[in-house]
């Protein structure tokens, strides 16, 4: 089975799960919800770059495999189905519209398109520059940091929603100063949310 998983705002596309017998495994594995589920290493090992960059928490992580195992073993073993219902499992945060959680807004583009630029959160940007480098054929760099955390993110991307290409990437091809653009937004959100906390 296939299926794009979303956590804490970042998509994983096209995760493979095979469903079958534990063999070996322990019995309280054996009686797990969602046991004989099996997911593909290199989508775990992506979920671990997001929770060592401060993306997710580990707790977020497990939450979204439990509920993804679940499903799956209510569906039993259909191998080749593709789970659309599974393509955006929320994950759970603790309250971010009601707090800064800490972790920097960013803003990255590539050298060779520097206006199509990437609007992410992150706990720890250089360690998110390197796992997103991995993906880009051209070297990233980081234009713009604020504070603002998850509430900051999802306020930029509804505010700049029209110019969303997918993902967290975003263009601003006819814009002359997209960062400046970026940071003003940011700067009326950060106020608006302010003036929201002391009302």
């Amino acid at each position: 089975m296939t299926t794009n998983l979303t956590i804490g705002g970042h998509q994983i596309k096209e995760v493979n799960w095979t469903y079958g017998t534990w063999g070996a495994w322990s019995e309280a594995r054996r009686d797990a919800d969602g046991a004989g589920t099996q997911v593909e290493t290199a989508a775990v090992l992506e979920m671990l770059s997001l929770i060592e960059a401060g993306e997710v928490t580990v707790g977020e992580v497990r939450a979204l495999l439990g509920r993804v195992a679940a499903k799956i073993s209510e569906k039993g073993n259909r191998e080749g189905e593709r789970l659309d219902e599974l393509m955006s499992l929320p994950s759970p945060r603790t309250a971010p519209e009601e707090r800064n959680d800490g972790r920097q807004v960013y803003v990255v583009s590539s050298e060779a398109a520097p206006r199509m630029l990437k609007i992410g959160v992150t706990g720890n940007l250089q360690q998110r520059l390197k796992t997103l480098q991995t993906g880009s054929g051209s070297p990233l760099i980081a234009r713009w940091t604020s504070p603002g955390g998850g509430r900051l993110e999802r306020d930029l991307h509804s505010e700049f929603s029209a110019r969303a290409v997918g993902g967290e990437w975003f263009d601003f091809s006819d814009v002359d100063e997209p960062v400046e653009a970026i940071q003003r937004a940011a700067a009326k959100l950060l106020r608006r949310f302010e003036g929201q906390q002391h009302a």
